[in-house]
């Protein structure tokens, strides 16, 4: 339970940062790739005015499960906040990730008009790790595309590969 968001029974806040320092570490050490991911529910605000707070919640469970049947079982799901979201995807170059979060979108956007919920949009920041990179730069950087989705009008993914090589 202490690893665990009650909610969405994904990894909590704690546990995804703790498991990006490992695979932070890993890469490094192995010289690997590694990808991250930040999503954010679009206008989840209107959703919880408009329907409520109970249907906020199914939402985001909604959302969480649609995320987690996307992954591979050696990537990393986190609730990070409120709706918000962070993928850990080891052993993933940036052309992959941005596949994948394309294939997230996509099947959330595709579900959710199936379910007896409001409609469901994701914006998707995506970007693969430097050698010389923090956890905090890593998603700063993820946290930057993100919001750039978000600008560029909502339910899509953008993303930055690293200029440098490993």
């Amino acid at each position: 339970m202490a690893t665990t968001d009650e909610l969405t029974e994904l990894a909590n806040r704690r546990e995804i940062m703790r498991i990006l320092d490992v695979e932070l570490l890993r890469c490094r050490r192995q010289k690997s790739s590694l990808c991250v991911m930040m999503l954010d529910l679009d206008h989840f605000k209107a959703i919880n005015d408009e329907h409520g707070h109970q249907t906020g919640d199914q939402t985001l469970k909604f959302a969480a499960e649609c995320f987690k049947q996307q992954i591979r079982k050696i990537d990393f799901i986190g609730r990070i906040g409120g709706e918000e979201f962070l993928i850990i995807l080891p052993d993933t170059a940036i052309e992959p990730a941005v596949e994948l979060a394309e294939r997230i979108r996509l099947a959330l956007n595709q579900q959710s008009t199936k379910q007896a919920l409001p409609n469901c949009t994701v914006s998707i920041g995506a970007t693969d790790c430097q050698i010389t990179d923090t956890p905090q730069s890593l998603l700063q950087r993820a946290d930057e595309m993100m919001y750039q989705a978000k600008t560029n009008g909502r339910d899509q993914v953008c993303f930055k590969a690293s200029a440098l090589d490993k």
